[in-house]
Protein backbone atom coordinates (compact mmCIF):
# COMPACT_ATOMS: atom_id res chain seq x y z
CA UNK A 1 0.00 0.00 0.00
CA UNK A 2 0.92 3.64 -0.04
CA UNK A 3 1.51 5.40 2.90
CA UNK A 4 -0.50 8.08 4.20
CA UNK A 5 2.13 9.51 6.51
CA UNK A 6 4.78 12.15 5.13
CA UNK A 7 8.58 11.66 6.36
CA UNK A 8 11.29 14.81 6.45
CA UNK A 9 14.01 13.03 5.40
CA UNK A 10 17.34 14.31 6.97
CA UNK A 11 20.72 11.88 7.22
CA UNK A 12 19.67 10.42 10.51
CA UNK A 13 16.15 8.20 10.93
CA UNK A 14 13.08 10.02 10.95
CA UNK A 15 9.84 9.95 12.11
CA UNK A 16 6.61 9.81 9.80
CA UNK A 17 4.91 12.99 10.53
CA UNK A 18 1.70 13.36 8.81
CA UNK A 19 1.68 16.35 6.36
CA UNK A 20 -0.89 19.80 6.85
CA UNK A 21 -4.11 18.69 4.91
CA UNK A 22 -3.22 15.13 4.11
CA UNK A 23 -6.25 13.71 5.24
CA UNK A 24 -8.19 15.83 2.56
CA UNK A 25 -5.84 15.05 0.06
CA UNK A 26 -6.19 11.21 0.88
CA UNK A 27 -9.79 10.90 0.82
CA UNK A 28 -9.94 12.69 -2.70
CA UNK A 29 -7.54 10.53 -4.18
CA UNK A 30 -4.73 8.47 -3.08
CA UNK A 31 -1.50 10.59 -2.67
CA UNK A 32 1.15 7.95 -3.25
CA UNK A 33 14.52 -0.60 -11.46
CA UNK A 34 16.86 -0.41 -12.11
CA UNK A 35 16.36 0.33 -15.71
CA UNK A 36 18.90 -1.97 -17.19
CA UNK A 37 21.26 -1.93 -19.90
CA UNK A 38 18.59 -3.75 -21.79
CA UNK A 39 15.05 -3.30 -21.63
CA UNK A 40 13.24 -6.17 -20.29
CA UNK A 41 9.40 -5.63 -21.16
CA UNK A 42 6.59 -7.70 -22.51
CA UNK A 43 4.32 -6.83 -24.67
CA UNK A 44 4.71 -3.00 -26.22
CA UNK A 45 2.59 -0.95 -27.70
CA UNK A 46 4.67 0.46 -31.16
CA UNK A 47 3.26 4.32 -31.39
CA UNK A 48 2.27 4.41 -28.23
CA UNK A 49 2.40 7.69 -26.08
CA UNK A 50 6.06 8.08 -25.19
CA UNK A 51 6.99 4.75 -25.85
CA UNK A 52 10.80 4.37 -26.12
CA UNK A 53 12.84 2.92 -28.40
CA UNK A 54 14.88 -0.60 -27.04
CA UNK A 55 15.67 -3.92 -27.76
CA UNK A 56 12.46 -5.94 -26.58
CA UNK A 57 13.18 -9.34 -24.32
CA UNK A 58 10.65 -10.92 -22.51
CA UNK A 59 12.12 -11.62 -18.71
CA UNK A 60 13.32 -14.90 -18.56
CA UNK A 61 13.48 -16.02 -14.86
CA UNK A 62 14.71 -17.32 -12.51
CA UNK A 63 15.94 -14.03 -11.72
CA UNK A 64 19.17 -13.16 -9.57
CA UNK A 65 21.02 -10.33 -8.59
CA UNK A 66 24.60 -9.16 -9.63
CA UNK A 67 26.35 -6.30 -7.83
CA UNK A 68 23.20 -3.58 -7.72
CA UNK A 69 21.48 -5.18 -10.94
CA UNK A 70 18.50 -7.61 -11.44
CA UNK A 71 19.48 -10.29 -14.45
CA UNK A 72 17.28 -12.87 -15.47
CA UNK A 73 18.71 -16.50 -16.69
CA UNK A 74 20.22 -15.16 -19.86
CA UNK A 75 22.74 -12.78 -18.07
CA UNK A 76 20.29 -9.68 -19.49
CA UNK A 77 19.64 -6.72 -17.28
CA UNK A 78 15.61 -6.95 -15.90
CA UNK A 79 13.92 -3.54 -15.57
CA UNK A 80 10.82 -4.26 -13.34
CA UNK A 81 8.57 -1.41 -14.66
CA UNK A 82 5.67 -2.56 -12.34
CA UNK A 83 2.03 -1.41 -11.63
CA UNK A 84 0.76 -2.48 -8.19
CA UNK A 85 -2.80 -4.27 -7.96
CA UNK A 86 -4.43 -3.77 -4.24
CA UNK A 87 -6.82 -5.55 -3.07
CA UNK A 88 -6.10 -8.82 -2.24
CA UNK A 89 -4.93 -7.09 1.63
CA UNK A 90 -8.16 -5.43 2.17
CA UNK A 91 -11.68 -6.46 3.70
CA UNK A 92 -12.99 -8.51 0.86
CA UNK A 93 -9.62 -10.71 0.24
CA UNK A 94 -9.59 -9.87 -3.53
CA UNK A 95 -8.01 -7.81 -6.03
CA UNK A 96 -9.88 -5.46 -7.17
CA UNK A 97 -11.66 -4.73 -10.61
CA UNK A 98 -13.26 -7.93 -11.28
CA UNK A 99 -16.97 -7.02 -10.46
CA UNK A 100 -16.74 -5.15 -14.24
CA UNK A 101 -13.62 -6.99 -16.01
CA UNK A 102 -12.41 -10.31 -16.02
CA UNK A 103 -8.59 -10.69 -14.66
CA UNK A 104 -7.48 -11.70 -17.49
CA UNK A 105 -8.72 -8.73 -19.34
CA UNK A 106 -6.83 -6.86 -16.92
CA UNK A 107 -3.62 -8.30 -17.14
CA UNK A 108 -4.47 -8.10 -20.63
CA UNK A 109 -4.38 -3.93 -20.46
CA UNK A 110 -1.39 -3.93 -18.35
CA UNK A 111 0.84 -5.73 -20.33
CA UNK A 112 -0.36 -3.82 -23.65
CA UNK A 113 0.68 -0.90 -22.08
CA UNK A 114 3.91 -1.60 -21.65
CA UNK A 115 4.76 -2.33 -17.99
CA UNK A 116 6.51 -5.87 -17.08
CA UNK A 117 5.35 -7.28 -13.55
CA UNK A 118 2.86 -6.91 -10.96
CA UNK A 119 3.31 -6.17 -7.37
CA UNK A 120 0.26 -8.28 -5.76
CA UNK A 121 -0.96 -7.42 -2.52
CA UNK A 122 -1.92 -9.95 -0.01
CA UNK A 123 -2.59 -10.03 4.04
CA UNK A 124 -1.87 -12.55 6.56
CA UNK A 125 -5.23 -12.88 7.23
CA UNK A 126 -6.08 -13.46 3.37
CA UNK A 127 -3.38 -16.48 3.54
CA UNK A 128 -4.14 -18.25 6.88
CA UNK A 129 -7.85 -18.46 6.74
CA UNK A 130 -8.37 -18.69 3.16
CA UNK A 131 -11.80 -16.73 3.85
CA UNK A 132 -15.21 -17.95 1.65
CA UNK A 133 -15.66 -14.63 -0.79
CA UNK A 134 -18.57 -12.62 -1.45
CA UNK A 135 -18.90 -13.75 -5.14
CA UNK A 136 -20.36 -10.20 -5.94
CA UNK A 137 -16.89 -8.91 -5.95
CA UNK A 138 -15.70 -11.62 -8.51
CA UNK A 139 -18.86 -11.89 -11.17
CA UNK A 140 -16.53 -11.85 -14.28
CA UNK A 141 -14.39 -14.74 -13.01
CA UNK A 142 -17.02 -17.09 -11.38
CA UNK A 143 -17.26 -19.50 -14.15
CA UNK A 144 -13.92 -20.23 -13.26
CA UNK A 145 -13.86 -20.84 -9.49
CA UNK A 146 -15.56 -23.39 -7.38
CA UNK A 147 -19.31 -22.86 -5.83
CA UNK A 148 -17.78 -21.59 -2.90
CA UNK A 149 -14.76 -19.77 -3.86
CA UNK A 150 -12.24 -18.91 -1.43
CA UNK A 151 -9.90 -15.95 -1.33
CA UNK A 152 -6.70 -18.30 -2.59
CA UNK A 153 -8.83 -19.49 -5.26
CA UNK A 154 -9.25 -16.07 -6.70
CA UNK A 155 -5.92 -15.05 -6.01
CA UNK A 156 -4.96 -18.15 -8.19
CA UNK A 157 -6.79 -17.18 -10.86
CA UNK A 158 -5.33 -13.94 -10.85
CA UNK A 159 -1.70 -15.15 -10.40
CA UNK A 160 -2.68 -17.42 -13.45
CA UNK A 161 -3.84 -14.44 -15.78
CA UNK A 162 -1.11 -11.78 -15.09
CA UNK A 163 1.64 -14.48 -15.88
CA UNK A 164 0.05 -15.74 -18.86
CA UNK A 165 -0.30 -12.32 -20.17
CA UNK A 166 3.88 -12.44 -19.97
CA UNK A 167 3.83 -10.53 -16.96
CA UNK A 168 6.08 -11.13 -14.03
CA UNK A 169 4.73 -11.35 -10.44
CA UNK A 170 5.83 -9.89 -7.56
CA UNK A 171 3.82 -11.34 -4.21
CA UNK A 172 3.65 -8.66 -1.55
CA UNK A 173 2.71 -9.47 1.86
CA UNK A 174 1.03 -5.71 2.77
CA UNK A 175 -0.64 -6.77 5.88
CA UNK A 176 -1.25 -9.34 8.84
CA UNK A 177 -5.12 -8.21 9.39
CA UNK A 178 -6.88 -7.37 6.32
CA UNK A 179 -7.45 -3.53 5.82
CA UNK A 180 -6.07 -0.23 4.29
CA UNK A 181 -2.23 0.34 5.10
CA UNK A 182 -0.64 2.36 6.19
CA UNK A 183 -0.21 4.54 9.31
CA UNK A 184 0.83 4.23 13.21
CA UNK A 185 -2.76 3.45 14.38
CA UNK A 186 -3.80 0.40 11.93
CA UNK A 187 -1.27 -1.74 14.58
CA UNK A 188 0.44 -3.52 11.58
CA UNK A 189 3.42 -1.89 11.07
CA UNK A 190 5.79 -4.83 12.26
CA UNK A 191 5.96 -8.26 10.85
CA UNK A 192 3.66 -9.00 13.75
CA UNK A 193 0.72 -8.19 15.78
CA UNK A 194 -1.47 -8.75 18.62
CA UNK A 195 -3.80 -10.88 16.72
CA UNK A 196 -1.07 -12.44 14.39
CA UNK A 197 2.23 -13.14 15.62
CA UNK A 198 5.72 -14.06 14.13
CA UNK A 199 5.25 -17.41 13.27
CA UNK A 200 1.55 -17.11 11.34
CA UNK A 201 3.29 -14.66 9.20
CA UNK A 202 6.39 -16.99 8.70
CA UNK A 203 3.97 -20.00 7.90
CA UNK A 204 1.72 -17.89 5.23
CA UNK A 205 5.29 -16.75 3.67
CA UNK A 206 6.43 -20.60 3.50
CA UNK A 207 2.67 -21.34 1.92
CA UNK A 208 2.43 -18.65 -0.61
CA UNK A 209 5.96 -19.45 -1.68
CA UNK A 210 5.49 -22.81 -2.23
CA UNK A 211 1.85 -22.22 -3.85
CA UNK A 212 4.04 -20.63 -6.56
CA UNK A 213 6.98 -22.69 -6.97
CA UNK A 214 5.99 -23.89 -10.26
CA UNK A 215 4.88 -20.97 -12.09
CA UNK A 216 8.44 -19.73 -13.24
CA UNK A 217 6.62 -16.02 -13.36
CA UNK A 218 6.32 -15.38 -10.12
CA UNK A 219 9.64 -13.97 -9.57
CA UNK A 220 9.75 -12.49 -6.18
CA UNK A 221 8.53 -12.12 -2.43
CA UNK A 222 8.64 -9.11 -0.70
CA UNK A 223 7.86 -9.76 2.93
CA UNK A 224 6.47 -6.82 4.35
CA UNK A 225 5.19 -3.46 2.89
CA UNK A 226 6.55 -0.56 4.93
CA UNK A 227 7.61 -1.28 8.30
CA UNK A 228 6.91 1.51 10.65
CA UNK A 229 5.62 2.02 14.85
CA UNK A 230 3.12 -0.41 16.01
CA UNK A 231 1.37 -0.62 19.06
CA UNK A 232 1.90 -4.26 20.08
CA UNK A 233 0.97 -5.31 23.74
CA UNK A 234 0.20 -2.29 24.56
CA UNK A 235 3.30 -0.80 23.79
CA UNK A 236 4.89 1.18 21.33
CA UNK A 237 7.66 -0.41 19.20
CA UNK A 238 9.62 0.78 16.06
CA UNK A 239 11.31 -1.44 13.86
CA UNK A 240 15.47 -1.61 13.88
CA UNK A 241 17.63 -2.65 12.15
CA UNK A 242 20.60 -5.24 13.41
CA UNK A 243 19.64 -4.37 17.05
CA UNK A 244 19.43 -7.56 17.96
CA UNK A 245 16.13 -7.05 19.71
CA UNK A 246 13.47 -9.92 18.25
CA UNK A 247 10.99 -8.02 18.87
CA UNK A 248 12.27 -4.92 16.67
CA UNK A 249 15.22 -6.07 14.57
CA UNK A 250 13.22 -6.23 11.55
CA UNK A 251 16.87 -7.13 9.48
CA UNK A 252 16.82 -10.51 11.74
CA UNK A 253 13.48 -10.88 11.27
CA UNK A 254 13.31 -10.61 7.23
CA UNK A 255 16.76 -13.20 7.06
CA UNK A 256 14.42 -15.54 8.80
CA UNK A 257 11.53 -15.13 6.80
CA UNK A 258 13.83 -14.97 3.52
CA UNK A 259 15.34 -18.03 4.49
CA UNK A 260 12.09 -20.50 5.14
CA UNK A 261 11.49 -18.50 1.70
CA UNK A 262 14.02 -20.30 -0.04
CA UNK A 263 13.95 -23.43 1.16
CA UNK A 264 10.28 -23.53 -0.45
CA UNK A 265 11.35 -21.79 -3.77
CA UNK A 266 14.64 -21.14 -4.17
CA UNK A 267 13.73 -19.05 -7.23
CA UNK A 268 11.99 -16.18 -5.91
CA UNK A 269 14.17 -12.97 -5.31
CA UNK A 270 13.83 -11.87 -1.55
CA UNK A 271 12.88 -8.20 -1.41
CA UNK A 272 13.41 -6.39 1.77
CA UNK A 273 11.51 -3.00 2.52
CA UNK A 274 13.42 0.05 4.57
CA UNK A 275 12.15 1.12 8.10
CA UNK A 276 9.72 3.68 8.64
CA UNK A 277 7.54 3.46 5.59
CA UNK A 278 10.09 1.95 3.37
CA UNK A 279 12.33 5.41 3.71
CA UNK A 280 15.20 4.33 5.49
CA UNK A 281 17.87 1.86 4.83
CA UNK A 282 20.63 3.28 6.43
CA UNK A 283 21.58 -0.04 8.29
CA UNK A 284 22.35 -2.36 5.23
CA UNK A 285 25.51 -0.80 5.07
CA UNK A 286 26.57 -2.39 8.16
CA UNK A 287 24.28 -5.63 8.71
CA UNK A 288 23.07 -6.52 4.90
CA UNK A 289 20.64 -9.44 4.86
CA UNK A 290 22.40 -12.86 3.76
CA UNK A 291 20.71 -15.63 3.08
CA UNK A 292 21.62 -19.36 2.70
CA UNK A 293 21.24 -19.06 -1.50
CA UNK A 294 23.18 -15.79 -2.43
CA UNK A 295 22.43 -12.94 -5.05
CA UNK A 296 18.88 -13.31 -4.60
CA UNK A 297 18.24 -9.95 -1.84
CA UNK A 298 16.69 -6.77 -3.85
CA UNK A 299 16.12 -3.84 -0.87
CA UNK A 300 13.10 -1.76 -1.28
CA UNK A 301 12.21 1.91 -0.95
CA UNK A 302 9.09 3.60 -1.46
CA UNK A 303 8.78 7.28 -3.12
CA UNK A 304 6.48 10.57 -2.37
CA UNK A 305 5.88 13.89 -2.67
CA UNK A 306 5.11 14.67 0.88
CA UNK A 307 8.54 12.48 1.92
CA UNK A 308 10.83 15.86 0.36
CA UNK A 309 9.26 18.91 1.47
CA UNK A 310 12.19 20.66 1.63
CA UNK A 311 13.36 19.27 -1.57
CA UNK A 312 13.09 22.20 -4.27
CA UNK A 313 15.59 21.06 -6.89
CA UNK A 314 17.28 18.15 -7.99
CA UNK A 315 20.30 18.21 -6.27
CA UNK A 316 18.55 18.94 -3.08
CA UNK A 317 16.40 15.76 -3.94
CA UNK A 318 19.73 13.48 -4.13
CA UNK A 319 21.25 15.20 -1.03
CA UNK A 320 18.47 13.46 0.52
CA UNK A 321 17.98 10.15 -1.20
CA UNK A 322 21.59 9.33 -1.15
CA UNK A 323 22.66 8.69 2.65
CA UNK A 324 19.08 6.78 3.02
CA UNK A 325 18.90 4.43 0.04
CA UNK A 326 20.35 5.31 -3.32
CA UNK A 327 23.85 5.01 -1.55
CA UNK A 328 23.17 1.08 -2.14
CA UNK A 329 23.17 1.91 -6.40
CA UNK A 330 25.71 5.06 -6.15
CA UNK A 331 28.53 3.51 -4.42
CA UNK A 332 29.61 0.34 -6.44
CA UNK A 333 31.63 -3.06 -5.66
CA UNK A 334 30.68 -2.63 -1.87
CA UNK A 335 29.80 -5.30 0.63
CA UNK A 336 26.86 -3.56 1.01
CA UNK A 337 26.09 -2.81 -3.03
CA UNK A 338 22.59 -4.15 -3.99
CA UNK A 339 19.42 -3.62 -6.19
CA UNK A 340 17.02 -1.36 -5.01
CA UNK A 341 13.67 -1.15 -6.50
CA UNK A 342 11.51 1.38 -5.51
CA UNK A 343 8.04 -0.79 -5.37
CA UNK A 344 5.48 2.09 -4.63
CA UNK A 345 5.49 5.80 -6.06
CA UNK A 346 2.45 7.68 -7.37
CA UNK A 347 1.32 11.11 -7.94
CA UNK A 348 -2.91 12.21 -8.82
CA UNK A 349 -3.96 11.02 -11.79
CA UNK A 350 -4.63 14.24 -14.05
CA UNK A 351 -1.16 14.89 -13.83
CA UNK A 352 -1.62 18.01 -11.67
CA UNK A 353 1.42 17.53 -9.83
CA UNK A 354 3.48 16.22 -12.68
CA UNK A 355 4.91 20.04 -14.18
CA UNK A 356 8.70 20.49 -13.57
CA UNK A 357 10.73 21.48 -11.18
CA UNK A 358 8.53 19.20 -8.56
CA UNK A 359 9.27 15.71 -6.57
CA UNK A 360 7.37 13.90 -9.70
CA UNK A 361 10.52 15.57 -12.35
CA UNK A 362 12.93 14.31 -10.01
CA UNK A 363 12.72 10.56 -8.94
CA UNK A 364 11.40 10.04 -12.64
CA UNK A 365 14.88 11.66 -13.61
CA UNK A 366 16.68 9.60 -10.99
CA UNK A 367 15.25 6.31 -12.00
CA UNK A 368 16.02 7.00 -16.07
CA UNK A 369 19.64 8.57 -14.96
CA UNK A 370 21.05 5.48 -12.77
CA UNK A 371 18.64 3.20 -14.23
CA UNK A 372 16.12 2.66 -11.08
CA UNK A 373 13.10 0.02 -11.50
CA UNK A 374 9.96 0.71 -10.02
CA UNK A 375 6.57 -0.05 -9.12
CA UNK A 376 3.57 2.80 -9.99
CA UNK A 377 1.03 2.39 -7.01
CA UNK A 378 -1.34 1.74 -8.20
CA UNK A 379 -3.03 0.37 -11.49
CA UNK A 380 -6.73 0.23 -9.31
CA UNK A 381 -9.57 2.34 -10.98
CA UNK A 382 -11.46 2.08 -8.31
CA UNK A 383 -11.36 1.27 -4.22
CA UNK A 384 -11.75 -2.41 -3.21
CA UNK A 385 -13.63 -2.65 0.30
CA UNK A 386 -11.16 -1.07 3.22
CA UNK A 387 -11.36 1.38 6.04
CA UNK A 388 -11.38 4.72 5.24
CA UNK A 389 -11.44 4.09 1.49
CA UNK A 390 -14.79 5.03 -0.52
CA UNK A 391 -15.78 1.52 -1.94
CA UNK A 392 -15.89 0.94 -5.58
CA UNK A 393 -14.82 5.09 -6.00
CA UNK A 394 -11.96 6.15 -7.97
CA UNK A 395 -8.64 6.15 -6.29
CA UNK A 396 -6.88 9.23 -7.30
CA UNK A 397 -3.54 7.73 -8.25
CA UNK A 398 -5.07 4.54 -10.96
CA UNK A 399 -3.70 4.37 -13.83
CA UNK A 400 -7.04 3.31 -15.32
CA UNK A 401 -10.08 4.58 -14.97
CA UNK A 402 -13.55 3.22 -13.54
CA UNK A 403 -13.96 0.64 -15.71
CA UNK A 404 -10.59 -0.87 -15.27
CA UNK A 405 -9.87 -1.04 -19.21
CA UNK A 406 -9.34 2.71 -20.40
CA UNK A 407 -6.56 5.08 -19.25
CA UNK A 408 -7.42 7.47 -16.44
CA UNK A 409 -7.64 11.35 -17.47
CA UNK A 410 -6.97 10.53 -20.89
CA UNK A 411 -4.20 8.76 -20.03
CA UNK A 412 -2.06 12.08 -18.99
CA UNK A 413 -0.54 9.54 -16.03
CA UNK A 414 0.03 6.65 -18.26
CA UNK A 415 2.26 8.79 -21.12
CA UNK A 416 3.97 9.66 -18.28
CA UNK A 417 4.78 6.37 -16.79
CA UNK A 418 5.26 4.69 -20.75
CA UNK A 419 8.33 7.93 -21.05
CA UNK A 420 9.73 5.62 -18.48
CA UNK A 421 9.96 1.95 -19.79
Amino acid sequence: MMLVFGVFLVCSAAQAVPPPGWAAEVRQGELQEQRGLVISRVHPQPGSPGRTEGIQHPITPPLHTAGRYIKDSAGRNVTLQCVNWSGGEEKDWVPGGMMVQTSAAIASTIAGWGFNCVRLLWSVEMAANNPVVNPARVPTILSRLPAHPRALDVFDVVVHDITSAGLAVILDNHMSTADWCCSATDGNGLWYTDDWPASSWLNAWQAMAARYVANAMVVGAELRNELRDAVVGGKTLSPTWGSGNEATDWAMAATQAGTLVQKANPNLLVIVDGLQYAVHLEGVRTHPITLPQPHKVVYVAHEYAWFHNNAHSYKDYLREITPIWAYLLLEPEQSWTAPVWVSEFGTPNDGSQMGDNTWWSFVTRFLQEEHVGWGYWRVDGTESNATSRPFNQSTGFGVMDASWHTAAHGGVLLTALQELQ
